[in-house]
Formats: C-alpha cells, structure tokens, sequence
C-alpha cells in the first residue's frame, strides 16, 4: 500500500500482527488471541518498544523495553465498571486514572481520566 505524499510505504497484515513501514521508521503492533494489542514496537535506531499487560481487559500496565531492560512505564487503576462489576462491561466506565512514571527522578505523576 502506498499513500499520498509517500508517508506508507509497505503495509503488512497477518492474523495478530501488523507492521507499517515509512522510509523514517517502521511500526509494529502485536495482538494476542483476544485481540488485545500486547507489544508496539517503533523501528527506528536503537529500536524501542511497549509491552502491555491485562487482568481479562483491562490493561494494568505498560513497559518499555529497551537497552535490553524493561521499564514499567505506566500503570492504570480501575474500578467497578459501568454495571457495578469490575468487568461486567468490560471495564467500560471503571478507569478513573492511571499513573505515569517518570523515570529520571523516580517520582510518579498521577492523572484521573485516560
């Protein structure tokens, strides 16, 4: 597939995996057998790349992975979703904030809503 102004070059789709090529980077994004996204990776020098983790569908957390170490980057909180159930509706409604960790000082900055 190639778009206008030439930003996609090469798009690729399988069952659980999907990549996106440009002539700056490449973009890939994995899905497991729900199809939940569980790993986006940025193809460019060194190459980075995000981890996510799941309790049923809620994503918990995230992780970067790179110099060959994982980081955990992001972490979410979630509460009784919009059936008063921790999943019922699928976490819909249930995700009142979630934390960034900023990694240089190792403080973390807390935000309500997504």
């Amino acid at each position: 597939m190639t778009s206008h102004r030439s930003a996609i070059k090469c798009l690729t789709v399988q069952q659980s995996f999907l990549s996106l090529t440009s002539p700056q980077s490449t973009l890939n994004f994995f899905n497991d057998h729900l199809s939940r996204l569980i790993s986006r990776s940025i193809g460019v020098s060194p190459s980075t790349s995000t981890h996510y983790l799941y309790d049923g569908w809620n994503r918990i957390a995230e992780y970067t992975f790179a110099s060959n170490e994982y980081t955990l980057a992001k972490t979410y909180l979630w509460g009784l979703d919009m059936t008063a159930t921790p999943q019922g509706a699928g976490g819909v409604g249930g995700l009142p904030g979630h934390l960034h960790l900023k990694l240089a000082n190792n403080q973390g900055l807390y935000q309500t809503g997504v």
